[in-house]
């Protein structure tokens, strides 16, 4: 790896995996090889599940490198023979993956249903001007959008609702964009009523996606629930269905990108609160407003995006940032008044609450910003 200077030490070029999702044009050939393959894939993936469950039972544990040993052997099978053959390696590591989480306390791995299971992935993918190549599919064209220049590693053809897309993974070497001052530094702290406030006192208003296309889920849930379950209706009704929710989920996805590459294009260290959303979601009051602002997913973008751009994004503890007085650091439960204000009951600083606890959490991140600076260079 190459040295290049960054904005507090001498730091490592490194390479940053990045995905990008594309639309598919492919030919009705190209789609039904597709959903055979992907069909494919789920009845092995069944039947490895049927497998470690059954050794199980009469006290054999396979590994996944033994259920690996055993698909020579259904390449026997004509319609799983032409499924190349690291889609079907990928299909075990799956399972593992699923038994890793049952393990960390997780629910066991389900059985793999159709119309849940829709992806197959390819190891061995190649780039052109239109598109991309596929062993055994060949070349498939994606709607126009950006292609970006790095090494390709994989790709993950995905059958939703409104159409076939594909994920491609790219290892493409850091770079800095947008040059920085280092003094331009931001806290930034997740709210429902707004959806961020930053210590420089900007606020970013709360789209509130679930609540807009609320009418419309409910007169489709509604629908739905008067069609006869399997018939052609239904179908047709669940279909539309899932494309809204597909819209919600892109909507909220297109604001995140905007506003997470907007600090990282202004700011040099970006400072968030280690929030651990999937309890607050699970325990909290606010569960449904927590998962509409998507806090996880922000986090996620801010984070690969400033590694991409050379950028510094801290995470730090959020205990107390809410009720200690920025000006003069006394903490207590009384300082914050309700969610909108806060008044020390020490100093008499007055503020609005948000912004205090932005402002708290960008002290805390420079701190903890200088420890692993101190770490490293020592």
């Amino acid at each position: 790896m190459t040295q290049r200077y960054c904005y507090f030490c001498y730091i490592c070029v490194m390479e940053v995996i990045q995905t990008y999702k594309y639309k598919l044009k492919p030919t009705t050939q190209q789609a039904n090889l597709l959903d055979n393959w992907i069909g494919t894939c789920r009845f092995v993936y069944n039947l490895a599940l049927d497998c470690k469950i059954q050794s199980y039972q009469k006290g054999v544990r396979l590994s996944k490198y033994d259920l690996m040993k055993q698909l020579p052997g259904l390449k026997e099978v004509e319609w799983i023979q032409s499924v190349p053959s690291q889609s079907l390696q990928n299909v075990i590591e799956r399972l593992d993956v699923a038994y890793q989480k049952f393990f960390s306390g997780g629910g066991f791995p389900k059985w793999a249903k159709r119309g849940e299971y829709n992806s197959i992935l390819f190891k061995s993918v190649s780039q052109t001007a239109t598109g991309f190549v596929l062993p055994k599919v060949g070349q498939l064209k994606v709607f126009k959008d950006r292609m970006p220049t790095g090494k390709l590693k994989t790709a993950i053809i995905i059958k939703e609702s409104n159409g076939y897309f594909m994920c491609v993974t790219f290892g493409i070497e850091s770079k800095n964009l947008y040059p920085t001052d280092e003094n331009q530094v931001v806290g930034i702290d997740m709210g429902i009523a707004h959806f961020l406030t930053d210590s420089k006192g900007c606020y970013v208003e709360n789209p509130k996606y679930t609540k807009k296309y609320q009418a419309r889920l409910r007169v489709k849930n509604r629908s739905l629930a008067r069609k006869k379950k399997g018939s052609g209706r239904f179908k047709k009704t669940k279909s539309e269905l899932s494309r809204l929710h597909s819209k919600i989920a892109n909507v909220r996805k297109d604001f995140s990108h905007k506003v997470s590459l907007k600090y990282v294009k202004e700011n040099t260290l970006i400072v968030c609160e280690d929030l651990k959303v999937r309890n607050m979601i699970k325990f909290g009051n606010l569960s449904k407003s927590i998962a509409d602002v998507s806090w996880s997913g922000f986090f996620d973008k801010l984070s690969y995006k400033s590694k991409l751009y050379e950028k510094r994004f801290v995470q730090v503890n959020p205990k107390f940032t809410s009720q200690k007085c920025n000006s003069c650091g006394h903490i207590a439960k009384e300082n914050r008044l309700n969610q909108a204000n806060f008044h020390c009951v020490s100093c008499g600083h007055q503020q609005n609450a948000d912004f205090n606890a932005a402002k708290n959490i960008l002290g805390e991140g420079i701190a903890l910003n200088r420890q692993r600076e101190a770490i490293a260079c020592a």
